[in-house]
């Protein structure tokens, strides 16, 4: 290159790219390659055909196997379709490949995924799951049992748990499946309900004359169960906190799967050797098996080769079969599990390890504890703690909420009259307007009164007179009219609830996130105002001179709220004009007028004086333009769209002193997917980013913008 050309930072700049260029192809195929490394390290073979052939080498001739098809839920109805021939495939070759015993029992089988069969596979779906998934696993069931194989249906997360049991029970049930003993489950005992479940399978089984095969195992999703129970709120815990409690409960099932002999045929997965030992002192006299994952701990597999007797049959190998594609999912999961500081196969390979230690009793350790939940790990509701509490939650697939929630929707309520609330009186305008339900226009939700020139001239004179009032009363007696309005919140959440979705079309899930979020402002708000409002802060100066920092109130805040989140928003900006000693007037969206009368009707019942707050119902531009020209009003705080924060804008501009206008409006939400990323989770958060609450949120996601190379699978 020649300097009259290129200057020394050109040269500089042409070398890096080229570097860059040369070496990211080097650098794919040795991230490819190492991946690879450990795809054969957890995953049996790539097909079928392979995998029933390296059964039969001298390392795995005397197990016998459990294979699973990678691959998690289905997305699409041509993914279902696609795993549904892949597991009739490996059925077949199971069957017809591998050497299997007269006793379906101690035969090979294969583990299929029921989420990797429907791209639906959700509990409210339940009645279509009976019509489009029940006959599918019944097909794959008499193949199996043609075959005389097992067919295991595995583990999943907690969410799904209950669902997972009532399509068991049908397939149990079902008249096409007698006389055959080879339909298992797989039962996590990290789960706090696993040990109760047991009873319930066993009284299936004898109800059907039948022997159910019950993998045991303690559980590969826990990181996701503690993150989404801390995400929803839950009150507890559907897993236990505690590693030695896990293998607790693990021993605790194994004793009641083993009295439970004549309808259970227990296997007991593990790759500890404490468990183990445990499993061979009390199994004496029992049929049982040992299963272990394909990759790990494979100095059990030549344990169990060599100490093989009439107690119990050969080890069976869960063994994994897939292609690349599908690997990613299945050997994080693996690589978490042996990468825990708890994992006996971790601590198997540190050398420095007392031999004492690990194969110590999980009983003992339980027993040196001060408090079985793991300190470490606060509960759902005090994740913020010490600053603040978390709001709770509501498990959408609870057996309970279900029945409690078709009840609720189910009982006919009378219709709603709701109107302005100044001074609490009942101040009633000609303006009556009928809100009918957007879920059903022959439901009449109720009536609302809309506010006159009169009414809005009353509301904005209290809120001047009685403003200095409120500023003055010390924050502590403020907190308390909060935290109150946050328990009756959370008290009154049924009569919310089905006020936000029929008022507002919400779903239900939607409109218990919405009402969380209301709770989680009132003490994220309240927390916030105590820092900065309950203490004074002095700065340092000269002697004789103090140099004090103070806050105080502007007057009467203008709180315009949309109808797509009409708690949250509502309930946020109120609460957080009003810790600031601010009076409030505030107009929610006329189409969500009911729902926000019953919040304004808890909060004065929480303590608040009337006066403090004045509601406003109406529709927007009629209302906006007589309180924005007021002179009292000193602050707005809007959601909604651009325009209208335009418009909002140009009136306060056109008052003599500047009012502060903070409003949150739609923009153009932008997400880039490039080939790293995993194509099941991009699909769950596009539709979760873009089509949550119908795709109002001004945060939905609006453009998607996908890498050529996996434009077309996304």
């Amino acid at each position: 290159l020649k300097r009259s050309r290129y200057d020394e930072s050109s040269i500089e700049e042409n070398y890096k790219s080229l570097l860059k260029k040369s070496s990211e192809p080097v650098f794919r195929n040795i991230i490819r390659k190492a991946v690879m490394v450990l795809a054969k390290q957890f995953v049996f073979k790539s097909k079928m055909e392979d995998a029933v052939q390296f059964t039969k080498s001298e390392k795995y001739k005397q197990n016998i196997f459990s294979f699973d098809m990678l691959g998690e839920g289905a997305r699409t109805e041509e993914d279902a379709e696609k795993y549904f021939l892949e597991y009739k495939k490996s059925i077949e070759f199971t069957g017809q490949s591998l050497s299997n015993y007269a006793d379906v029992r101690y035969s090979n089988g294969v583990s299929i995924k029921l989420s990797a069969l429907h791209p639906r596979y959700e509990r409210h779906k339940y009645e279509d799951l009976k019509i489009e998934l029940i006959p599918k696993l019944i097909e794959l069931g008499l193949l199996a049992k043609k075959n005389n194989i097992q067919l295991c249906i595995d583990a999943e997360e907690d969410k799904r748990f209950i669902l997972s049991l009532k399509i068991f029970e049908k397939l149990i049930n079902s008249k096409e499946l007698n006389n055959w003993n080879g339909l298992g489950l797989a039962i996590q005992a990290y789960q706090k309900r696993a040990f109760y479940v047991i009873d319930w399978i066993n009284n299936l089984a004898e109800k059907n004359n039948k022997i159910i095969p019950i993998r045991l195992v303690k559980g590969a999703y826990w990181d996701s169960e503690i993150k989404v129970a801390q995400e929803l709120g839950l009150e507890k815990y559907p897993v236990f906190t505690r590693k030695p409690i896990t293998d607790l409960s693990w021993m605790a099932c194994a004793i009641k799967m083993l009295g439970y002999q004549k309808n259970i045929f227990p296997a007991f997965a593990t790759h500890n050797a404490h468990s183990i030992a445990f499993i061979e002192e009390i199994g004496k006299n029992h049929n049982f098996e040992f299963q272990r994952i394909h990759g790990m701990a494979d100095i059990l597999n030549n344990y169990f080769n060599k100490n093989s007797n009439n107690n119990y049959n050969k080890s069976r190998i869960y063994a994994p079969v897939g292609n690349y594609e599908d690997l990613l999912p299945y050997l994080m999961r693996r690589l978490l599990e042996n990468g825990a500081n708890t994992s006996f196969v971790n601590k198997l390979n540190d050398l420095k390890i007392n031999i004492n230690e690990l194969i110590s009793d999980p009983i003992k350790k339980i027993q040196s504890y001060k408090e079985y939940d793991n300190p470490y790990i606060p509960l759902p509701n005090h994740i913020y703690l010490p600053n603040r509490e978390n709001s709770l939650g509501t498990n959408l697939f609870s057996e309970k909420m279900i029945s409690n929630l078709e009840n609720l929707f189910n009982k006919k309520d009378s219709e709603y009259n709701v109107h302005s609330l100044i001074l609490n009186k009942d101040n009633i305008s000609l303006n009556k307007v009928k809100i009918s339900s957007p879920a059903s226009i022959k439901e009449i939700v109720g009536n609302v009164s809309y506010a006159d020139d009169h009414i809005i001239s009353e509301a904005l004179n209290i809120s001047r007179e009685y403003q200095k009032t409120w500023s003055d009363i010390n924050i502590e007696e403020k907190l308390k009219i909060v935290k109150n309005f946050a328990l009756l919140l959370e008290k009154n959440k049924d009569d919310l609830l089905k006020v936000c979705v029929n008022e507002s079309g919400k779903t239900i899930n939607d409109s218990l996130n919405d009402l969380r979020e209301a709770i989680d402002f009132c003490y994220y708000y309240s927390n916030e105002a105590k820092k900065i409002l309950s203490q004074e802060i002095f700065f340092e100066g000269p002697t004789g001179e103090k140099n004090k920092l103070i806050y105080e109130s502007k007057g009467v805040i203008f709180c315009i709220s949309p109808w797509n989140f009409p708690i949250a928003i509502f309930v946020g900006q109120i609460i957080a004009a009003l810790l600031c000693g601010n009076t409030v007037i505030a107009k929610p969206a006329e189409q969500t007028s009911i729902i926000s009368y019953k919040i304004v009707k808890l909060l004065f019942n929480a303590g608040l004086p009337v006066n403090a707050l004045q509601l406003i119902l109406g529709e927007g531009p009629n209302i906006a333009e007589r309180v924005l020209n007021d002179e009292c009003i000193k602050g707005v705080l809007f959601t909604g769209s651009c325009e209208t924060a335009k418009n909002i804008q140009k009136n306060l501009n056109a008052r003599e002193e500047l009012v502060p206008l903070t409003a949150e409006t739609g923009g153009q939400n932008f997400m880039i997917i490039d080939s790293s990323a995993l194509t099941e989770q991009v699909v769950d958060d596009v539709i979760e980013s873009a089509f949550n609450s119908a795709g109002q949120r001004c945060s939905a996601l609006r453009i998607l913008a996908i890498q050529d190379e996996v434009y077309e699978k996304t």
